[in-house]
């Protein structure tokens, strides 16, 4: 399930397909020793972004947490009182 709603998904744009090709392409890169940061969102308003889980567990990338506070960053939100995110940066090097 994707958690989070951008520009990119927020009219059906990018489904679960697509974040996994998305993933899928990281790897080969990573297998022909490109480097690649991606930033992406583990957990966000008591929901968990199991794809991403799942490939950082078997692959063991690096994961560094963005430590932010998105109380007021979006203001379409109707329930800022939840503002409990944890965004990450992924890297493979």
């Amino acid at each position: 399930m994707l958690i989070t709603c951008a520009t990119y998904n927020e009219k059906g744009g990018w489904k679960e397909k697509d974040e996994r090709d998305l993933l899928n392409l990281l790897d080969t890169l990573n297998d022909k020793g490109v480097r690649f940061a991606l930033s992406n969102v583990l957990e966000s308003k008591g929901n968990s972004n199991d794809i991403l889980k799942e490939w950082i567990k078997d692959k063991g990338y690096n994961v560094h947490r963005l430590d932010s506070k998105y109380g007021n960053a979006n203001y379409q939100r109707k329930d800022k009182t939840d503002s409990t995110t944890m965004e990450v940066l992924i890297t493979n090097y």
